[in-house]
């Protein structure tokens, strides 16, 4: 309850605190309701909500949260939000991307990486690698360009 009021504030700054507060068996608890908030609300919320949570995720994997994870639905959400139109969405998605790909299980898992195949995903970081590096927002682009060649190095 707590995250879904959190998460549907104003402010998404309160999602990213409570991801840097919260103890492992609280993360362990709120990160599946996380990424189904996000699966639902994905197209509708305020884009500045979806980055706070792709923040969130890209956190819990920086952490060696990678188990956290494995059991929900970030990687299926992770491929469809780095599609995005909007910029943000794209960078925090690009770097969850670029750190999730950095998990052995997956790397080794041939089912996950021929979904990111059929989905697109690798053409469309190929495009955000050189498209943020003509133009946009200068330092956020060049993080989105950064993020993108990175999620590739690590398929």
């Amino acid at each position: 309850f707590f995250l879904s009021t959190v998460f549907l504030s104003p402010s998404a700054a309160h999602v990213c605190l409570l991801s840097r507060t919260a103890s492992t068996p609280l993360l362990l608890q709120l990160i599946p309701h996380l990424i189904a908030l996000l699966e639902a609300h994905a197209n509708s919320a305020d884009p500045s909500l979806i980055c706070a949570g792709l923040a969130v995720i890209s956190n819990t994997i920086n952490f060696d949260g990678e188990d956290l994870l494995r059991p929900t639905r970030a990687w299926a959400l992770l491929l469809r939000l780095i599609h995005s139109d909007d910029e943000g969405v794209q960078f925090y998605a690009a770097a969850a991307l670029q750190n999730i790909l950095t998990d052995p299980e997956l790397a080794r898992s041939a089912k996950a990486l021929q979904l990111l195949r059929e989905s697109g995903v690798e053409k469309c970081l190929a495009k955000l690698a050189v498209l943020h590096e003509r133009g946009g927002s200068a330092a956020r682009s060049s993080l989105v360009a950064r993020f993108a060649a990175g999620a590739l190095t690590n398929v």
